[in-house]
């Protein structure tokens, strides 16, 4: 019998827990009737990120608010925008608000699967900081959009790996936050990753 896996990455942790059984890898795929690849605009007012999850530990998004803290602070002007629903009660606007990145940070809670392609097409990077991922859709859906992929090591950005997308070990909100302004700040590099 064959066990269905979404990504190498959720295999390879099967296989650590002593599941020998064969995994046939098969992801999710984006619905590119919905997500399209939209024209890439160059910035000079600031940039969109976007975070699409609900809020719990297993996402990590204080390392998601620490990274973008440090973004924010080479890229003035650049905003970001949280979907998803609240399992945190409300820690993470709290978070935002020590970080002192509260005017630049958007909650706005669960919206309908329908007006995410619309939220993608608004946004310029994707910052996504799980800890564990079988596969993170939002990531394909995203790549289908255009949309700069960043992100940790896990799920669907390790199978990809560093030439598609900014990737870090889990945690890492230095180092991811270095990576994406080094890239911003080299428009080939950027395109490089987008296109």
């Amino acid at each position: 019998k064959i066990l269905i896996g979404l990504t190498n990455y959720q295999s390879q942790h099967l296989a650590r827990q002593g599941i020998t059984r064969k995994v046939e890898i098969i992801p999710y795929g984006p619905d590119l009737d919905k997500f399209t690849m939209k024209e890439h605009r160059t910035r000079v007012d600031g940039y969109q990120f976007i975070h699409i999850g609900n809020h719990n530990l297993l996402k990590d998004q204080f390392t998601l608010l620490k990274t973008f803290c440090k973004i924010s602070a080479g890229l003035p002007n650049s905003k970001l925008r949280i979907i998803g629903y609240d399992a945190l009660n409300g820690e993470l606007r709290k978070y935002t608000t020590q970080l002192g990145i509260d005017h630049l940070v958007e909650f706005t809670g669960s919206v309908p699967y329908n007006d995410i392609p619309h939220y993608l097409q608004e946004a310029d990077v994707i910052l996504h900081t799980s800890v564990f991922e079988g596969q993170a859709t939002v990531i394909s859906e995203a790549a289908a959009a255009g949309v700069l992929l960043a992100g940790t090591r896990v799920g669907l950005l390790y199978d990809l790996g560093d030439k598609y997308g900014i990737i870090v070990e889990p945690g890492d909100a230095d180092g991811l936050a270095e990576k994406v302004l080094s890239t911003i700040e080299d428009p080939r590099a950027f395109l490089s990753y987008i296109t």
